[in-house]
């Protein structure tokens, strides 16, 4: 069946499937009957262009969309499509791991500064700042964070999982809108060196090593900032990839 969008294929599709489950019922059998089927594209050379960009294309391309689960189409099959199809999942899936790694890389970062503000208050030589330079502490820094941190981790690992390979042929799942790209500011942090607190008998016995604090402290800042700047180039192009 060859027609415009809304001329009714899929109605004739619908009515046939109820004869024939109308029929296969007659017995008393009362199965629901499978309906399969595949929807053939034909893709002019702009809009190949429009749906690849920065590929190159030379002539038009044909596909078969095939239903699956529920009838939603969840393969398809094109021997000239397959090279496009391949690159492009496979750049996805790239930017995906790169995704992962940068996060760890974060989590890495924030473990280092861990404690627990409701037990009693450790001796630190620094103060943490949020992304607008306000000071905050790290159970506030960490509920902020962790919204992003695991909606940006169910994406990444959405993505890798998706998609499967197979001869002339994808076979996909549905990405759910796991993430909406909000402030990824806030995932940033900031530590700045304060000289600790101590009581004068405590000076007497502790010995505050200021140099070594301030260098780690940098390290963290410059390691923390990567990330942050990674994640967000990253989380932007993945959601425009996905959609």
């Amino acid at each position: 069946m060859i027609g415009k969008n809304g001329s009714g294929k899929t109605n004739i599709l619908e009515s046939l499937s109820a004869v024939a489950e109308a029929n296969g019922n007659y017995f008393g059998l009362r199965e629901e009957l499978p309906l399969h089927y595949k929807v053939h594209i034909r893709l002019e050379k702009e809009d190949a262009e429009r749906l690849f960009p920065g590929k190159s294309i030379d002539r038009e391309y044909e596909f078969a969309a095939c239903s699956g689960e529920n009838c939603k189409i969840d393969r398809i099959e094109s021997e000239c499509l397959f090279p496009l199809l391949r690159s492009e999942i496979d750049e996805i899936s790239d930017l995906a791991r790169e995704l992962k790694y940068a996060l760890d890389t974060y989590k890495e970062q924030l473990n280092k500064i861990a404690y627990n503000e409701r037990d009693e208050q450790p001796l630190r030589g620094y103060r943490i700042t949020d992304f607008q330079d306000s000071t905050t502490n790290y159970d506030s820094l960490k509920s902020q964070v962790e919204f992003v941190l695991e909606k940006a981790e169910k994406l990444a690992e959405s993505l890798l999982q998706n998609f499967c390979v197979e001869e002339f042929s994808f076979k996909f799942g549905y990405i759910p809108n796991y993430y909406q790209l909000g402030n990824l500011e806030r995932i940033c942090f900031k530590l700045c060196y304060v000289k600790p607190d101590l009581a004068p008998f405590e000076e007497k016995f502790i010995t505050i090593n200021e140099t070594a604090i301030k260098r780690e402290i940098t390290k963290i800042n410059k390691a923390t900032k990567a990330s942050c700047e990674k994640i967000t180039v990253l989380l932007h192009e993945l959601d425009e990839r996905a959609k």
